[in-house]
């Protein structure tokens, strides 16, 4: 399964991908002077290029969030399909832990938060990076996270598609 090697959370500064970097710059256009934007402020059409790349997560209380989108062109070492379940589903308890525990720092933070991951799964380097962008429906505390993961390196074993398997 999921063996971690190295989880380093980098600055903000440090977005490195083109893609993650506009899909930070849409978010900070969207929160318009606020510390984050709502939900009701990201428009699906206008983040097209993300599509099936993107998690879209409820947060239900201290280490417990939900997926309520689960990108269908993202990998997770399960092999699964996340969409209505908990970050603490994974079958994988080191994945699921590592998880919940960077959704539970963009919580706390109340700000986006950036990690490079660097792991093993059945031997074998999977590298990836996940920028984790807070939502609000106050403005205040964060009810929902969007998440985008953009995987470096990916086990053969894990389809760079994201079609999920029942294992």
């Amino acid at each position: 399964m999921f063996g971690l090697i190295s989880d380093r959370q980098l600055p903000i500064e440090a977005l490195d991908d083109d893609r993650l970097v506009r899909l930070f710059d849409y978010w900070t256009r969207k929160k318009a002077g606020r510390p984050m934007p709502g939900r009701a402020d990201i428009d699906p059409l206008e983040l097209k290029e993300h599509m099936g790349q993107l998690h879209l997560i409820d947060v239900l209380g201290p280490e417990e969030f939900r997926y309520r989108i689960y990108g269908s062109r993202v990998t997770n070492p399960d092999l699964q399909d996340m969409t209505g379940k908990f970050a603490s589903d994974y079958r994988d308890s080191a994945f699921a832990s590592m998880t919940t525990r960077h959704y539970q720092i963009c919580v706390d933070a109340e700000a986006p938060v950036f990690h490079h991951i660097v792991g093993e799964v059945k031997l074998h380097r999977y590298e990836y990076k996940r920028l984790c962008l807070p939502l609000s429906k106050t403005g205040t505390s964060v009810d929902m996270i969007l998440a985008s993961p953009i995987r470096m390196i990916v086990p053969s074993s894990l389809p760079h598609t994201g079609r999920f398997e029942d294992h």
